[in-house]
């Protein structure tokens, strides 16, 4: 699993203005506008006040903003508007070690699309893995991040090592051995017949004992469970990584304390878990994605 792939590394952003994005959605409608109370308006600081302060604004600022993505803007005192991406950018630039707006700028992006933060572009993998260098124990980074993986492709983290898609999800496991989707999108990452050795279980796993233990942790995952057996059925026959479902967290403060994340049944069994020290998490709605069954 870990031959023949490619390196994902990158270097620090740098502190400069994030671009604004507009979308053609945004130039053919007229967007909800949201106002957020005043504890979540960066506009309205005193400009003495620090820098990672006023990104926790902006970032607060960005979690009002619901599904659709791009459906909504939120509106400042001074008048600016702002969209849930360009809120996220505006966080990282103030404090480039801000794990959660990595992780949920990532999330607001579609599959394949790149974010311009500062001088330079990010796909959703960098922002994953950067979100997983400043948070090394941010499990929804490791398992959002393997479900882009190809599978052959390997990522290098720093601190972290090198992990194929297999190796972010055990490594999720390890650090919340309660993460029903880490199970489950593990079984879908295996190839045909393969096994997987998890210490916490003493031996090594088939693809179909990963989605029991899955349903064991968390019952409300049957629909998902039920399209990953009829997956790996599938797989007998023609041997390709079916497309993983998403774990969507946003983080409600810079202080992670242990989530309580709802997703809808067809993309992801809920999750009841740890993260790494900054504020409780509090699911945004899942954003539509390939049903597991469809894939």
């Amino acid at each position: 699993l870990l031959q023949g792939a490619r390196r994902v590394s990158f270097s620090a952003p740098h502190r400069l203005p994030a671009r604004r994005i507009q979308t053609d959605a945004m130039a053919s409608s007229s967007p909800q506008v949201i106002t957020p109370p005043l504890q979540k308006d960066p506009t309205i600081m005193n400009p003495a006040a620090s820098a990672d302060h006023k990104a926790e604004r902006y970032y607060s600022a960005a979690r009002m903003l619901g599904e659709p993505r791009g459906s909504a803007v939120v509106r400042f005192k001074d008048g600016s508007e702002w969209q849930e991406r360009e809120l996220y950018a505006k966080a990282i630039e103030l404090d480039p070690q801000f794990a959660a707006a990595y992780h949920n700028l990532a999330l607001a992006l579609d599959d394949g699309e790149t974010v311009a933060i500062a001088d330079r572009e990010w796909s959703q993998k960098e922002l994953y893995v950067k979100a997983i260098e400043h948070e090394n124990g941010f499990v929804p980074a490791y398992v959002n991040l393997a479900r882009l993986l190809a599978p052959s492709e390997v990522v290098v983290i720093d601190s972290v090592g090198r992990l194929d898609s297999c190796g972010l999800l055990v490594r999720a496991i390890q650090l919340d051995p309660r993460c029903a989707v880490a199970y489950l999108n593990l079984a879908l990452a295996l190839p045909p017949n393969g096994r997987v050795h998890l210490q916490a279980a003493g031996s090594a796993l088939p693809a179909s004992a990963l989605i029991a233990m899955a349903q064991q942790l968390d019952p409300t995952c049957v629909p998902t469970v039920a399209a990953a057996q009829v997956s790996l059925q599938q797989q007998q026959l023609q041997p390709q990584t079916q497309p993983q479902p998403k774990l969507v967290v946003n983080p409600v403060s810079k202080v992670i304390q242990p989530p309580v994340v709802v997703c809808q049944p067809a993309r992801l069994p809920s999750l009841l878990g740890s993260a790494p020290n900054r504020g409780e998490k509090v699911l945004a709605a899942a954003r539509p994605a390939e049903q597991a069954a469809d894939a």
